[in-house]
């Protein structure tokens, strides 16, 4: 299938080359015809004859660097067109450069205006034999049989959507138009679709069309827009669905395949964050990089994005077999979609596995550790102490001893606002590896840095799909406190982050996210109530205050009072320039180590008490 794809491919573009040598010949000839008034001089035949060859040999190989024989003629657009011109503008300064050069001898007495007047009929013939297919298509085209829909949102994100759909999807949706809330857009058309309103229009638009279905293609729109949006569709009772944010975007483009339904986090998060990945890009180009934890709700996102920029290869570790093979089919799925070239491995395994863990290394010589590995539900581990502090702090010790005996370049700790004067054992733990991970910065070469942030909307057992539960089940809905406060963000944003953070990192460096401003929970319940309720039931949810459980704080923090911020090139980070550890290095990792054998000697009361020493400010109220 391969052969023949490819000999369909050669014989397109030989018969598209052929034509262009036709229409350029043809061009020529009727520019000089213009310039002599239909009868050329004898003398300029020679001429046109050179003029015609010259023009050939330069304009083909300058139309195929410009790929002009490799897209799709029903589907030419602006950035063809664009194409076409910068091809014509280039290949005619060379043509006129070599005709300076050589205007004493072969192009001796070469009539000017026929230049110019080439250039023209030459653009106007090889272009319009590319735009005749789709002309004539515009002029007979069929109306659309399939579901009638809308889209939100007329600027790029809205214009690629359209033709994706054109392309691939023309017979299952039929486009009624565009809204837009920028004035400056109303009637005008994109591909022949009219701007037909705001949004505010959006149900009398549904219901003078039939429109069956909404598709919001604004990748930067924010929570209070798509709330409003959501609203506008549930009133004119039309489905509603969306493109990607940007911090969802692993590549810039908009497909089909993209569009998903509206979720919580969409409209309660904040503001989308843009992010410059020049430098991400260059710091993860042509690197092995290894991610811990990776089917975990960060380790996940963490795999898929990185996926996207030029590295070597990917290794992922998980001791979760359904979630590890369900991730590795996403990853492998979209690298054969955008035709990526990198290897892929996955490794089912404890990060507590010595032994696999060392050969990993041996084998993959990784240059980039993301340790997303932990275990992270506040009120399991108050319980299972022993096997937080195995899971957390051992084989966080035991992945460091490995990456600095190895050749790795950067080892980047993934820690959470929980380690900021905790109350519980798994924030302890987290603590823990903060400090161990700053005292490594002078004993190897390999960058040792943390990332710190808060809660993250729809991580697996977290607040969002609790709540989502409670509602659907019809309520009550149970928080802790009315005054309840967290930090949130997407995970998409938190990753995007955490790579900015490796990609700045020096030795050494704790990086705090931009959480933004903290939102009440008893909020966050009554949006989602009215979200999934549609004004129908939301009266008949009740919220219930069930009062803080073992290890949670009424109010998270995202950095102690002695540490000071300093915000990174405008970014959403922020440097920590200022840690004061009250225990020296020699005796934190002497205490490190006595705590891991009190666990594996299963000592709770020991644990405890060595937590505390190593960090003083763990106070929790249920030991």
């Amino acid at each position: 299938m391969k052969i023949t794809f490819l000999n369909t491919l050669k014989k397109r573009v030989f018969l598209f080359t052929i034509g262009d040598i036709l229409l350029i010949s043809l061009s020529i000839w009727a520019a000089f015809l213009l310039r002599f008034d239909g009868d050329i001089p004898q003398k300029y035949l020679s001429l046109m004859r050179n003029f015609i060859l010259l023009v050939n040999i330069s304009t083909i190989p300058v139309f195929y660097y410009f790929r002009l024989y490799h897209f799709s003629w029903g589907f030419i657009g602006v950035s063809e067109l664009s194409r076409l011109i910068k091809a014509i503008i280039g290949d005619f300064i060379l043509i006129g450069t070599i005709l300076f050069f050589l205007r004493e001898n072969i192009f001796l007495g070469f009539p000017r205006s026929v230049f110019s007047i080439s250039a023209f009929l030459v653009f106007l013939t090889c272009g319009g034999i590319r735009f005749s297919k789709r002309a004539v298509e515009e002029l007979f085209k069929k109306p659309s049989s399939g579901k009638k829909i809308l889209i939100v949102g007329a600027g790029s994100a809205g214009e690629q959507l359209l033709r994706n759909i054109l392309s691939e999807a023309k017979d299952s949706y039929n486009l009624t138009g565009f809204i837009d809330d920028n004035l400056t857009k109303q009637g005008i058309s994109i591909h022949g679709f009219r701007v037909l309103g705001t949004t505010k229009s959006i149900p009398s638009i549904v219901k003078e069309f039939n429109v069956e279905r909404v598709i919001i293609a604004i990748p930067s729109a924010t929570g209070d827009d798509i709330s409003r949006i959501y609203k506008l569709c549930h009133q004119a009772n039309v489905s509603v669905s969306m493109v990607p944010r940007i911090s969802e975007l692993l590549d810039r483009g908009i497909s089909l395949s993209q569009i998903r339904n509206i979720q919580p986090e969409d409209i309660l998060g904040r503001d989308t964050i843009k992010l410059d990945t020049t430098q991400i890009t260059k710091h993860l180009k042509d690197k092995c990089v290894l991610v811990t934890g990776a089917a975990g709700s960060i380790g996940s996102e963490l795999s898929k994005q990185i996926a996207g920029y030029e590295i070597k290869e990917l290794l992922l570790i998980d001791k979760e077999e359904t979630a590890l093979y369900e991730l590795s089919g996403k990853i492998e799925k979209f690298m054969k979609e955008k035709g990526r070239t990198k290897k892929l491995s996955f490794y089912l395994t404890d990060i507590r596995n010595k032994t696999d863990i060392e050969r990993i290394f041996n084998e993959k010589q990784p240059d980039i550790i993301f340790h997303a590995a932990a275990y992270k539900h506040v009120s399991v581990l108050e319980k299972e102490i022993i096997e937080g502090v195995l899971n957390n702090i051992e084989a966080t010790v035991q992945l460091a001893k490995i990456t600095m005996a190895s050749k790795s370049k950067q080892f980047v700790y993934i820690s959470t606002d929980k380690a900021v004067n905790p109350t519980s054992i798994m924030g302890t733990t987290k603590r823990v590896g903060e400090l161990l991970v700053k005292s490594l910065v002078d004993q190897n070469l390999a960058a040792f840095i943390s990332v710190r942030f808060g809660n993250v909307f729809g991580s697996r057992g977290s607040l969002i799909p609790i709540l989502e539960k409670q509602i659907k089940e019809g309520g009550p809905v149970t928080i802790t406190h009315p005054e309840c406060l967290r930090y949130f963000m997407t995970i998409p944003e938190a990753v995007q982050l955490i790579l900015n953070a490796s990609a700045l990192g020096k030795n050494g460096n704790l990086y705090i996210l931009d959480m933004g401003n903290p939102l009440k929970v008893e909020d966050i319940a009554k949006k989602l109530i009215e979200f999934y309720s549609n004004g129908e039931t939301k009266d008949k949810i009740n919220i219930e205050y069930i009062g803080l459980r073992p290890g949670e704080k009424l109010v998270e923090e995202l950095h102690y009072e002695y540490e000071n911020l300093k915000r990174v090139n405008d970014s959403k980070l922020f440097l920590v320039t200022d840690r004061n550890s009250s225990i020296g290095k020699d005796k934190l990792l002497e205490g490190i180590d006595e705590l891991i054998n009190h666990a594996k000697l299963y000592d709770k009361d020991r644990v405890i008490e060595k937590l505390k020493e190593l960090v003083p400010e763990y106070k929790s109220p249920s030991l």
